[in-house]
């Protein structure tokens, strides 16, 4: 037997219509639901084949309702307030977030807060990708990511910049005692310094007014996260991001040679696609990261 709703047209086919009345644009309405301008242009298509009739009177600048679409549009508008009244409870149930995130800064300051995130949204799921690469937020590959850098590139998402950074120099207690006596200059030259191969010790030094050791050990590393845990290890006296170690100076896990920051010429920026704050569990776990971010900048 067949369904008496099979004549219905599809969900997406009226939510698109409905987007494009409310603009009185497809490109709009395009990027409100993160779709292209031709798979919008589709639907519109398919649902006027379907009903017999055309719903817009298009301009090159704007898509005006015809008669047919203006009663379509009075008489579908309650239809799908009703079916997300009905539908939301169900989603909202296991809700999913992914967030794509850098190794070193889920490492080090994202996983010391997940039991706080935990407590503070007790019915969302997240699911963290740990990567480098630049995910695509346009293809639903993640809902948010964090990203370290000069500037996003992330033409057609939104961006908040979220955290400035500042290169410091750390060692564990014992190893800066074990550097012996004597002013800072002559520490240094005694300790094996751990650089990061994107960022040379040298401007720092130039920043301090200290002259770069002529000789001593040096260890280059390719990954932040091993230059935290170079510097736990009592390897040396490792040039680190002051975001990646500000808990554990706090824990006396390790301490600051000397209270000058190189400013990193990136910072932290969280991307996402346009309008996806307009779902909850998003939305929340949104700010959950803007309120403990700005919570960290208020009790250093």
């Amino acid at each position: 037997m067949n369904s008496e709703f099979c004549s219905i047209p599809s969900t997406q086919a009226l939510i698109a219509f409905d987007a494009v009345a409310r603009h009185r644009s497809f490109r709009r309405a395009a990027e409100e639901l993160c779709i292209t301008d031709s798979a919008i242009s589709h639907r519109i298509r398919e649902l006027e084949r379907n009903l017999g009739t055309l719903l817009f009177e298009r301009t090159t600048r704007s898509a005006r309702l015809t008669m047919d679409g203006d009663v379509l549009l009075k008489s579908i508008v309650p239809a799908l307030v009703a079916l997300q009244s009905a539908t939301s409870s169900f989603k909202d149930r296991h809700t999913h977030v992914r967030l794509s995130i850098l190794p070193s800064f889920a490492r080090f300051w994202l996983l010391p807060r997940l039991a706080d995130l935990q407590h503070a949204l007790p019915d969302i799921t997240l699911d963290i990708d740990t990567t480098l690469r630049q995910v695509q937020l346009d293809q639903n590959e993640a809902d948010l990511a964090i990203r370290f850098c000069r500037d996003p590139g992330s033409e057609g998402l939104a961006v908040t910049k979220i955290m400035d950074d500042a290169w410091i120099p750390v060692a564990t207690p014992t190893y800066a005692a074990s550097l012996g006596e004597g002013g800072l200059q002559q520490r240094l030259r005694r300790a094996t310094l751990v650089e990061h191969q994107r960022q040379p010790w040298a401007p720092w030094f130039e920043l301090a007014k200290l002259e770069p050791p002529g000789t001593g050990k040096l260890l280059l590393l390719s990954d932040t996260a091993m230059m935290v845990d170079a510097a736990l290890q009592g390897v040396g006296v490792a040039l680190v991001r002051r975001s990646l170690v500000d808990r554990l100076i706090r824990r006396g896990e390790l301490e600051v040679l000397f209270d000058i920051g190189l400013e990193s010429d990136s910072s932290y920026f969280l991307i996402f696609r346009k309008h996806s704050l307009s779902r909850r569990p998003i939305a929340e776990v949104y700010g959950w990261l803007i309120d403990s971010i700005q919570n960290d900048k208020a009790n250093p």
